[in-house]
């Protein structure tokens, strides 16, 4: 180990504070970087020492022109730069960063010219087992909640979804009611190892004030009934991602009381890059082309790093996708859905590309949202592998680039994956569609989906795709107007003003890890929500600060 990891190294412990305890006291994690290269790991939470049970959190970012080349000790799987481990006694984590010699986007990100306030808007009950070894040391997150999707009843009402299992409604005015529980519907229900295994998404259907119809995406252990849908080359089946339609007697009820109907079951080789988001356009209206299509995003189930990169990047492939289904259909496979008419591979031979694939070339298409000003347009977040994160602009038929690419990078599917390659110096050629924004690790260790503000509070903050960092909580902000293919657009940093002066949510949260995701309601505002402490936050206008920034 280099005398700068051994310093880095010292600065984590003394970060951590880790004693020498008896078992009975806790638990004691050391953390270790080795390798030539300059990165860091987080940890959340950060404790002196853990209660035996105690699930943390580490996720590995890299410095500058370096690269995180994997746990070497003490965390799994290997390359995945977020990991959970379990304190079930004294551990040491080894993390690898070794000179890529490269740096993919060599300009930092400025703060921008715009600064927005944060007010608390609800705060989602706890779901962790309060006799939990979890819930007895603090653990974070409280609560899971990734995503809050308006109802679009006329109620102003809003879904919140927290990933161990419970769908919330919320209230206009920010009340909060336990609506549907899924662990007491679905025996094979699992939240483990955390990351996008749990409740990972639900969508309303735009009639849903008629006919109480919304659908989620939830994971279940495999054992139970086989799914139809499979990865395109053998892989062994852990985990199987669900997608359900449910039907409320009364839509206007704050709790369900209803049925349920299975639409598909996804088999993956593991709890991660499975089924993620999913959502309908809310741009369409009964009678217009679309409406009522339901739009699905599916990872590469791990594949690529398991060595089957064959099974991604092709349109004859359901992982690495966006399908596109019909709910109301019966002529998809299984007889559970169907396929709708503008479908780019609908009429085509299984050969030239099943007919549910909307897009394709997607690692980890972890979030969804439409422009719903400006062009109307698709945006889908993909979580990168070693070194980008980037945001894409989302058109039927598109090959988006992994496992060819990563961001603009070329990337050797069958060779080392966190080893990238800069773009062609010849002009490119659109047989793979950019991304129009990417950040490198420096800045995100991975890319938190948002949306266009076309809300009426902020008006300097209209037609900015609002987005962040999962981890570190930073919010960022693009002029969603010139989003194109083939260029990538100028990312700022969105400041945040208290009072005070300035702040981060970091700071806000109290916590280094934020596990942020973002909302919004009907009127097109946007909320920031963070699974540490299980709070909805609302961005408004910003109140004249001391201009101090706060640590």
């Amino acid at each position: 180990m280099r005398v700068g990891a051994l310093l880095r190294c010292a600065a984590a412990l003394l970060l951590l504070s880790p004693v020498a305890v008896h078992a009975e006291q806790g638990h004691t994690l050391r953390i270790v970087t080795e390798g030539p290269g300059r990165g860091r790991v987080t940890v959340a939470p950060q404790l002196p020492r853990y209660p035996a049970g105690t699930v943390v959190t580490l996720t590995a970012v890299a410095s500058g022109k370096n690269v995180f080349r994997g746990w070497e000790r003490g965390a799994a799987p290997r390359n995945q730069m977020s990991v959970e481990i379990v304190m079930d006694g004294d551990r040491e984590v080894v993390a690898r960063f070794e000179v890529l010699g490269i740096d993919p986007v060599p300009e930092r990100i400025a703060p921008g010219d715009l600064a927005v306030g944060l007010v608390d808007y609800a705060k989602i009950p706890s779901s962790l087992p309060p006799q939990s070894t979890a819930a007895r040391a603090g653990y974070a997150p409280v609560a899971r909640i990734n995503h809050m999707k308006p109802l679009r009843d006329g109620t102003g009402r809003r879904f919140v979804g927290d990933q161990r299992g419970v769908l919330h409604v919320l209230s206009k005015s920010g009340q909060v009611s336990r609506y549907l529980d899924l662990r007491a519907q679905t025996p094979r229900f699992s939240d483990w190892p955390g990351l996008t295994a749990g409740l990972n998404s639900f969508a309303i259907a735009p009639d849903f004030r008629a006919t109480g119809r919304f659908y989620t995406v939830h994971v279940e252990d495999a054992g139970g009934p086989r799914g139809l849908h499979r990865p395109t080359v053998a892989m062994p089946v852990v985990s199987h991602f669900v997608l359900t339609e449910w039907t409320a007697k009364d839509p206007a009820a704050d709790a369900f009381d209803g049925t349920r109907r299975e639409i598909a079951r996804f088999e993956g080789p593991d709890p991660q890059h499975g089924l993620q988001d999913i959502g309908f356009d809310p741009n369409l209206r009964p009678g217009d082309a679309g409406y009522g299509a339901l739009y699905l995003l599916v990872g590469d189930g791990t594949s690529v790093w398991r060595g089957n990169a064959r099974g991604v990047g092709r349109p004859d492939s359901l992982f690495g996708a966006v399908l596109r289904i019909d709910p109301a259909g019966r002529d998809g496979r299984g007889r559970t859905y169907g396929i709708p008419a503008g479908n780019p591979f609908k009429d085509g031979r299984a050969s030239a590309g099943f007919p549910e694939v909307w897009a394709y070339g997607f690692r980890n298409p972890h979030k969804l949202s439409w422009d719903t000003g400006g062009q109307r347009h698709l945006f889908v977040t993909d979580v990168g592998e070693s070194n980008l994160e980037e945001l894409n602009l989302v058109l039927p038929g598109l090959h988006y680039g992994w496992p060819r690419r990563e961001g603009t990078w070329q990337v050797d599917p069958g060779g080392d994956l966190s080893t990238p390659r800069p773009p062609d110096a010849a002009p490119r050629v659109f047989d793979l569609a950019d991304p129009v924004l990417q950040l490198d690790h420096d800045e995100a260790s991975a890319i938190s989906g948002g949306f266009v503000y076309r809300g009426a509070q902020i008006p300097a903050l209209r037609g900015r795709y609002v987005f962040g960092d999962i981890g570190s909580g930073r919010v960022f902000i693009a002029d969603a107007d010139a989003f194109a293919l083939g260029r990538q657009a100028v990312v700022r940093e969105l400041r945040i003003a208290t009072p005070a002066g300035m702040t981060t949510l970091s700071a806000m949260v109290g916590s280094p890890r934020v596990d942020l995701h973002l909302g919004s309601d009907e009127e097109g505002e946007i909320y920031l929500l963070s699974k540490v402490d299980g709070m909805i936050r609302k961005l408004v206008p910003a109140r004249p600060t001391s201009g101090a920034v706060k640590k």
